[in-house]
């Protein structure tokens, strides 16, 4: 089963649903992600925060970092 954690549109705005979130770890890991989204960061393939969480069990594999590809995109705006 797939969840919806939270949705964010470029630019403006992001929002998080904790209900499913059962660790601080979590929350964090998806707050980071949601909150990447809004200076226009996208979904990444690297060992990265920004990597697409389809699963509880794939939000809990992802580090809480971006990687550095990420974080030269970011640094570049």
């Amino acid at each position: 089963m797939n969840f919806v954690f939270g949705l964010a549109h470029t630019g403006t705005a992001a929002v998080l649903s904790p209900h499913r979130l059962y660790s601080e770890e979590l929350i964090v890991k998806e707050e980071i992600h949601e909150l990447g989204h809004v200076p226009g960061l996208q979904h990444c393939t690297n060992e990265c925060v920004m990597h697409y969480s389809n699963s509880l069990t794939e939000a809990e594999a992802k580090p809480a970092r971006l990687c550095e590809r990420c974080r030269a995109h970011i640094s570049y705006l």
